[in-house]
C-alpha cells in the first residue's frame, strides 16, 4: 500500500477537481472542511507520529488517548491476532513516553492528571504496578527501573519501532478500489522496465564480437545500455554475501584507551577507488550495417527521437566495459534550472529530489510516474542565499534548509508548511552543512568565509531546537560533511582543513581525530560494520582508514586522482556515494575544466591492498558541462547527478546478480 500512500493527496486532487468540473460546490465545501480535519493525516506515517508526539509535547493527555483509540478503531482492531501484543506494547510505551516528558520537563502535576486518567483501566496491568510509585520518587532516571527510559536510545528505538510498525501495516492493508487506479500502470511499467533489461542482454550477447566498449546508441528519454565489474562477482566486506550484523556495542569498536597517544594525528593517507582520468568522448561516424541498426532498436526500445515533456536527450551516452554488474533501465532529464546545479538530495524513498542551483533556487520534483515540480522557493521568498540541504532521515516529505546567515529551515515539501526554524549562534552565522539520522539533525557552522572556525551542533529534528553542542578540536576545522553509524551513537565529521574527528552524540563527547586530507574534505562514511572510515576530498583522493588504529592505512590504490579545478566553487563535486552493500563507490570523473563535458562512474570498492585495480564497472555520461553534484539513492538504486549545464540526470539502474 506504500505507493497508494503517496498516491492519496494525487487522488484528493482529482476528486476536487471532478466535483469542481460538475458542479457539486456542496461536496466539495464538505470534502475541503473533511480533509482539514483529517483524523487519518492522508495515511502518511510520519505525519501520524508526529501528531502523537504533539500531543505528548503539549501534555494533551485526552487529544492523546482519544487519537490512539482512533488508529486502533481505524486500523489495528482489523490486524491479525498475532499482532496485538505488538499494539499493546507500542501503546504502554507510548503512555510510558508521556509520562517521562512531563517529568523531565517539570510538569509533576501533568504526571498526576496522566495517573488520575488511566488508573482504572492501568491497575488491571501489570505493567504499571511500579509506575504509579514514579511521582514520588526522587531522581527517577537514577533508578535501575526507570532509568532506561529517560535515555535517548530508547526513545529513538521507540520512535523507529512505531515508525516501521505503522508503515508496515498500511503497507499490508487491503486497497480500496479508488486507491488502485494506478496498479495497472505499476504493472505495466514494470513488464516494460523487464523487457527493456532483457533486450539489453541480448543486445549485449549480440555485441560480443566487438573488441572494447561496444557502439553508443542514442535514444530518447528512455535508455537501456550494460554495465559490468572488471574480474567477475563483487568481493564482499566478509566473504559470506551477508552484510555483518549489527550490535549495541559497535560503539566500543573504537578505542577509548586512556593512554592512547594525543587523539589529533596526521597520518599517510591509502587511495581506494579512485577514478581515472575521464576518456574521449566517443564518436559514432563509423556507419552500422543493418544488423547493427536492428540490435540498436532493440537496445533502446524503439524509436530513439521520442523525447518527454523535460526535455528528451539526444546525446545520452553510457560507456561500459564488456560484462555484466549493472544495466542502466531508463535516464530522465530535469531541466526547470537556470543555473548551475549546485547540491542535489534523494529523499529516503527516493520519491522526491531536491536540488539548488547557484542562483539560490530550490527545486523539489518527483520522476514517478512523470517528471514534475512540486515545490519552488527562489529568493524573493527565502531568508537568504542557500547554503546546504538535507532530507529528514525518517520522513520522505520534511526538507531541511541551511542559510549562509545562520538560519535553518525545516518545510513540508507536500503542504509547504514550514516544520520548524532555528537560528545558529551569531558567532558562527554561516551553516555550511546539514545531515539528519534518527531525532537529530546535525549542523556545520563556521564564522565567516575568509579564514572561518568551525562549530557543530546537535538539533532536534522535530522543533529544530538546538540540543548540544560537539566540541571540534581545532579552532580552523569547519565541519562540512557528515556520517552517522546504524544506530546514531557515533558521527563521524570531515573538516575544510581536511581533518576526519569522531564523536560519540550519546555523551557528546569527542573520540578520535586524524589529518587525512590537506584539501577540504568533500565526503565521509563509515563502513557497514564501523570498522573502516572513508572520506574524499577535493584533491580528488578516496581514502579508506581503520578506525581501531586511529586512522591507519588499510589499502592503496595507485590510480592517478582527477583533480577537479572547480571544486572550490562546487563543494560537492568529489564526495562519493556507495550501493547499499558498500560493493561499489559512485565518482565524479569529470574534466578539470567545468566547461567540458561530464561524467560519473561507478567503480568496485577495493577492500584491501590485494584487491585487483578493476576499469569502471559503469560510465554515466550525458551532461554538457562538468558534473558538479552527485548521489546514490540505494532505495531505488538512481544515480542523480547535477550539472554546471543547469541540468540534473536520474539514471535507473538494475544490478545483475
Amino acid at each position: 500500500m506504500s505507493n497508494a500512500v503517496h498516491a492519496v493527496p494525487e487522488l484528493d486532487d482529482a476528486i476536487k477537481e471532478y466535483l469542481l468540473f460538475r458542479g457539486f460546490t456542496n461536496t466539495l465545501r464538505s470534502f475541503d472542511a473533511e480533509r482539514r480535519n483529517d483524523g487519518d493525516r492522508g495515511l502518511r506515517v510520519d505525519k501520524i507520529v508526529d501528531q502523537l508526539f504533539s500531543f505528548i509535547e503539549k501534555y494533551e493527555v485526552e487529544a492523546l488517548l482519544e487519537f490512539w483509540d482512533q488508529l486502533n478503531w481505524r486500523f489495528f482492531s482489523r490486524l491479525e491476532k498475532p499482532f496485538t501484543s505488538s499494539v499493546r506494547k507500542l501503546e504502554i510505551c507510548l503512555k510510558r513516553y508521556y509520562v517521562i516528558n512531563a517529568i523531565q520537563t517539570g510538569r509533576p502535576d501533568k504526571v498526576a492528571e496522566f495517573f488520575d486518567k488511566i488508573a482504572s483501566e492501568a491497575q488491571a496491568f501489570p505493567e504499571w504496578r511500579d509506575w504509579f510509585a514514579l511521582p514520588f520518587v526522587k531522581n527517577p532516571e537514577l533508578q535501575p527501573m526507570f532509568e532506561t527510559y529517560f535515555t535517548r536510545a530508547w526513545l529513538d528505538t521507540f520512535t523507529l519501532s512505531l515508525h516501521n510498525f505503522l508503515s508496515t501495516m498500511f503497507h499490508n492493508l487491503p486497497l480500496p478500489t479508488l486507491l488502485s487506479f494506478d496498479e495497472e500502470q505499476i504493472k505495466l511499467r514494470a513488464m516494460v522496465d523487464e523487457i527493456e533489461s532483457l533486450r539489453a542482454a541480448a543486445w549485449q550477447d549480440s555485441s560480443a564480437g566487438y573488441k572494447g566498449h561496444p557502439p553508443s546508441h542514442q535514444a530518447g528519454s528512455t535508455s537501456v545500455a550494460g554495465g559490468v565489474a572488471d574480474g567477475g562477482a563483487p568481493v564482499e566486506a566478509d566473504g559470506s554475501g551477508i552484510p555483518p550484523p549489527y550490535t549495541s556495542a559497535s560503539a566500543a569498536r573504537l578505542p577509548r584507551d586512556a593512554n592512547a597517544p594525543t587523539p589529533v594525528f596526521t597520518l599517510s593517507g591509502t587511495e581506494v577507488g579512485s577514478p581515472e582520468p575521464p576518456e574521449a568522448p566517443a564518436t559514432q561516424s563509423q556507419p552500422h550495417s543493418a544488423d547493427d541498426a536492428g540490435s540498436g532498436d532493440a537496445a533502446t526500445g524503439g524509436d530513439a527521437e521520442e523525447e518527454d515533456a523535460e526535455g528528451g536527450d539526444q546525446n545520452y551516452s553510457v560507456q561500459n566495459p564488456s560484462s555484466d554488474a549493472f544495466v542502466v533501465l531508463n535516464q530522465e532529464r530535469y531541466t526547470e534550472h537556470n543555473a548551475a546545479i549546485l547540491q542535489c538530495a534523494a529523499s529516503p524513498t527516493g520519491s522526491y529530489i531536491a536540488s539548488v542551483d547557484t542562483d539560490s533556487v530550490l527545486k523539489v520534483w518527483c520522476t514517478s510516474p512523470l517528471i514534475k515540480t512540486k515545490l519552488t522557493r527562489t529568493g524573493q521568498t527565502l531568508p537568504a542565499r542557500i547554503s546546504a540541504v538535507a532530507w529528514d532521515h525518517q520522513s520522505d516529505t520534511t526538507l531541511y534548509i541551511g542559510f549562509v546567515n545562520g538560519d535553518v529551515l525545516g518545510i513540508d515539501v507536500e503542504t509547504e508548511a514550514e516544520t520548524g526554524t532555528a537560528k545558529m549562534p551569531d558567532t558562527h552565522p554561516r551553516v555550511v552543512a546539514l545531515a539528519s539520522q534518527g531525532s537529530m539533525v546535525v549542523c556545520g557552522l563556521a564564522s565567516g568565509f575568509d579564514r572561518p572556525t568551525g562549530q557543530l551542533m546537535l538539533l532536534h529534528a522535530k522543533t529544530l531546537s538546538i540540543e548540544a553542542q560537539l566540541p571540534v578540536q581545532s579552532k580552523t576545522s569547519v565541519p562540512c560533511s557528515f556520517n552517522f553509524n546504524h544506530n546514531t551513537t557515533l558521527l563521524v565529521v570531515g573538516c575544510e582543513d581536511g581533518m576526519v574527528q569522531i564523536f560519540d552524540v550519546r555523551s557528546n563527547k569527542f573520540i578520535m581525530g586524524w589529518q587525512a586530507h590537506k584539501q577540504r574534505i568533500c565526503g565521509t562514511k563509515f563502513s557497514q560494520d564501523e570498522t573502516t572510515v572513508f572520506s574524499s576530498a577535493a584533491d580528488g583522493k578516496l581514502m579508506r582508514w581503520n578506525a581501531h588504529h586511529l586512522g591507519a592505512p588499510i589499502a592503496q590504490s595507485p590510480a592517478d586522482p582527477v583533480i577537479l579545478a572547480y571544486a572550490a566553487t562546487y563543494p560537492h563535486a568529489s564526495g562519493f556515494s556507495f550501493d547499499v552493500e558498500d560493493e561499489y563507490v559512485l565518482r565524479n570523473c569529470s574534466a578539470s575544466d567545468v566547461s567540458a563535458p561530464g561524467e560519473v562512474a561507478i567503480f568496485v570498492l577495493r577492500h584491501s591492498a590485494t584487491d585487483p585495480i578493476a576499469p569502471p564497472a559503469l560510465r554515466l555520461s550525458g551532461h554538457e558541462a562538468a558534473v558538479t553534484c552527485f548521489t546514490w539513492s540505494s532505495t531505488t538504486n538512481t544515480v542523480i547527478s547535477g550539472s554546471a549545464d543547469n541540468t540534473v540526470r536520474v539514471y535507473t539502474l538494475f544490478k545483475v546478480t
